[in-house]
């Protein structure tokens, strides 16, 4: 701008844009070719105060057909996870069955990737027979990949196929179904040990289905990034959850 002696005074409009609550302070620094005093300084103070709380409702459509593989880590430190993992499992088939869910859920713990026992509990079962199905595929074998959910999940869905009778090579016969959804949940107190990367598994999973919306992947780990009560942070299941835009839940908790 262009100020001439005597002129007019000129306004300048300065905009408060908060990102929070709270106070905020600034300033506004003029330079100017007046040779005597070429430099002014205003000051500012914002007060941020919440005008009000808006609540959004989403409602969603219910019912859905999925297949819900759970891996599960069997090492020492996880004694007491399972446990919990037990007595929470009445209240995910009452959910499940409350919404209407098409659903078939398994628990991967074996290097070979066989579902210990029935290979999925679906809603043709009774509610005792649900949770004595998922106690003892809780209560199956475990290996070298106990700490190795990717390589678990990828074992256990390779070893699957629809509508034919188990055998060697299909032992988890049935369990993945072409028309469903693919959710997939790890439970660990450390950081995910596949051999490959974490993406690798993400693409590999994807191939299974008929598009990337198909494939959502959950996890129950350590804190990320820094961990939790002496466990590991969830490093990899965190970055799959992310990709796949799934809910990643504390161990701790």
């Amino acid at each position: 701008w262009v100020i001439g002696v005597g002129a007019a005074p000129m306004a300048v409009q300065v905009t408060y844009a908060p990102l929070d609550e709270g106070v905020d302070t600034a300033t506004l620094t003029v330079t100017s070719n007046d040779p005597a005093d070429p430099t002014q300084v205003s000051s500012y103070v914002g007060d941020a105060v919440r005008y009000g709380t808006q609540t959004d409702t989403i409602e969603h459509s219910q019912g859905g057909v999925v297949d819900l593989l759970f891996a599960v880590d069997k090492s020492g430190s996880m004694t007491d996870d399972i446990d919990k993992l037990m007595d929470a499992a009445p209240a995910l088939f009452d959910a499940l069955s409350a919404r209407g869910v098409d659903v078939q859920v398994a628990v991967v713990t074996a290097d070979d990737g066989c579902i210990n026992g029935t290979p999925y509990i679906d809603s043709s079962m009774s509610s005792d027979a649900q949770l004595d199905a998922f106690n003892t595929m809780l209560n199956g074998s475990y290996g070298t990949f106990t700490e190795a959910a990717f390589q678990l999940m990828l074992t256990a869905l390779s070893r699957t196929s629809e509508g034919s009778g188990a055998g060697d090579g299909d032992c988890n016969a049935g369990l993945l179904r072409a028309h469903a959804d693919l959710a997939l949940v790890s439970v660990s107190d450390e950081r995910e040990q596949s051999p490959n990367s974490w993406d690798y598994y993400v693409e590999a999973f994807r191939t299974l289905k008929n598009g990337d919306d198909d494939v959502v992947f959950h996890a129950i780990a350590g804190d990320f990034p820094s961990g939790c009560e002496g466990n590991e942070p969830g490093v990899r299941h965190y970055e799959a959850v992310v990709e796949t835009d799934g809910i990643f839940l504390s161990v701790c908790a």
